[in-house]
């Protein structure tokens, strides 16, 4: 009884093993991923701000600055719920960065202090303060370090579940294992079981070996690219989600309730004019200006009538767009009742959502784990694996074509000599490639042979065998090669001008073993 339940606590403790492994792998990717952006924003950042303009820092002070989060000139705050702590730098302006004052958290200098801010010409809006740069390239380096420390704790689990595996049963634990028991068989055996549904209509050794040789890559290939799909229609369906989910327009409250999500206002009169573009909708005793929406048509409506956008803000470059708007507030003695007069250049943005944008600004991580997980596929499937499965499911002819049995009958005929060097059976009608997938060719399509060369790569583990110290792992690393080699591709043309590959080997003059069967049968091919 006893022994019973120590050995459901190792199943368990085994289980949480892999659980907190694929955990912290997972941890490590997300933070990788998030180190690789932060290094984008540097770099984008850099190249952008080019333009230098000089300031100086006239106060020093703690304090609340209300309605300073989310706007420009207040980009730098330092984050907290009760203070923020904060200096004022005023800017030299010329002419393009017009944004003085400047608001910014501690640590940018102090009082009287000069410091440079660096801006993008083309969009003043986008600036950075002194060398406050670097600090974007401190974040990224910091989450490279918890990536790794996240990918070595991984690693150093599932060594350590090997090693547990791997360990030596002692006295009465081993005297029970050795009493006999039902077998047990391992993931592989279990799914080479299940992939025999595949070589059910063959009895022929070779071909039912290859094809559940190719089985378990394939197994692999179609659960990732599942994977990958679901984590891609994760992100497309979040996105179509936010952009069909309706917010409510907090008014009076935009400073610290805005998100980039889409509102809706129902309007309880008619869009009034108030400058250009701008139209002022009425939402009960509230009002917000609007911009893109198709005014006229509203206007012959009934109210109220629903309409959905982004909240945005008036920058404060457009000088006119603010006074005019401001002037039309003051009219309607809606300011009045404003807590800040700020509040009256937040509008509406009835811009139809652009699906790609909304993807890769509010949701990409599904959408970039999935690509990812797609382009690692496709170079790990650059072999034609997968494609050799299909050939399995379908075989490929060139003539006439056959079902498995009548395959497998030609495969297991008397007459039929099998290759070992170009892995063929020849066969009294046709030519059987196995190993790039089932090819049959008959002998009277055959037109004529091409042998291409390719080359390929691999690391050569060199390092000593035996438990893995810090050490060793160093010495493996430095002691590792990349064995290089080649493989030679037998293409068969046929009479109907197609180019089928029939087989892949090592040996170099493998098809020569091929030849003479192919000269008796169809000619002269050489």
């Amino acid at each position: 009884m006893v022994d019973g339940k120590r050995r459901k606590v190792d199943k368990n403790s085994s289980k949480a093993e892999i659980v907190l492994a694929v955990i912290t792998f997972i941890l490590a990717v997300i933070t990788c991923a998030a180190g690789f952006l932060e290094v984008r924003h540097y770099n984008e950042t850099l190249n952008n701000c080019t333009s230098v303009v000089m300031g100086s820092v006239e106060q020093e002070g703690t304090g609340i600055l209300y309605g300073m989060r989310n706007t420009v000139e207040g980009r730098y705050l330092s984050s907290g719920k009760s203070k923020k702590y904060w200096i004022k730098i005023t800017v030299r302006t010329d002419g393009v960065f017009k944004r003085t004052p400047l608001y910014a958290g501690a640590g940018y200098g102090n009082e009287g202090d000069r410091l440079e801010i660096h801006y993008n010409p083309a969009d003043p809006d986008e600036y950075y303060i002194g060398n406050n740069v670097k600090d974007t390239r401190s974040a990224a380096v910091f989450l490279f370090s918890v990536s790794g420390i996240f990918l070595a704790m991984a690693v150093i689990i599932v060594v350590h579940l090997n090693l547990k595996k791997k360990a030596p049963e002692s006295g009465k634990k081993a005297a029970k294992t050795a009493a006999p028991k039902k077998e047990k068989l391992t993931p592989r055996e279990k799914f080479l079981k299940r992939a025999e549904v595949y070589t059910r209509h063959y009895t022929n050794e070779r071909i039912r070996a290859q094809i559940l040789e190719d089985c378990v890559l394939y197994r692999f290939m179609v659960v990732s690219f599942l994977v990958a799909c679901f984590l891609i229609l994760l992100s497309v369906g979040r996105t179509i989600k936010d952009i069909n989910t309706d917010h409510k327009v907090p008014f009076n409250n935009y400073f610290w309730n805005i998100t980039d999500d889409f509102y809706s206002v129902e309007i309880t009169e008619k869009p009034q004019k108030v400058y250009g573009s701008y139209y002022d909708l009425t939402v009960g005793d509230d009002h917000i200006p609007a911009v893109n929406f198709d005014f006229g048509s509203i206007s012959e409506k009934d109210v109220p009538v629903k309409l959905r956008g982004k909240i945005r803000r008036v920058r404060d470059s457009r000088k006119e767009d603010r006074k005019n708007i401001k002037e039309y507030y003051q009219k309607t003695g809606y300011l009045e009742t404003l807590k800040e007069e700020e509040y009256c250049f937040y509008y509406l943005d009835g811009s139809f959502p652009n699906m790609w944008n909304e993807l890769k600004n509010n949701h990409p991580f599904g959408l970039v784990f999935g690509l990812t997980i797609l382009v690692v596929l496709a170079l790990v499937n650059y072999d034609d694996n997968t494609l050799n499965t299909a050939k399995h499911i379908r075989p490929a002819v060139s003539g006439r074509r056959r079902s498995a049995k009548q395959i497998d009958d030609l495969a297991n005929h008397p007459d039929t000599v099998w290759l070992e060097a170009p892995e063929v059976f020849v066969t009294p009608e046709a030519l059987i490639g196995i190993n790039k997938g089932i090819t049959v060719i008959d002998y009277d399509d055959i037109a004529g042979l091409e042998v291409r060369t390719r080359n390929h790569s691999r690391r050569t583990y060199r390092g000593p065998r035996g438990r893995v110290t810090a050490g060793r792992a160093i010495y493996h690393a430095l002691t590792d090669h990349y064995t290089e080699w080649q493989t030679y591709r037998l293409i068969i043309k046929t009479k109907r001008h197609r180019r089928m590959v029939l087989t892949e080997t090592r040996h170099k003059d493998g098809y020569k073993e091929l030849l003479p069967y192919l000269n008796s049968r169809c000619g002269d091919l050489t």
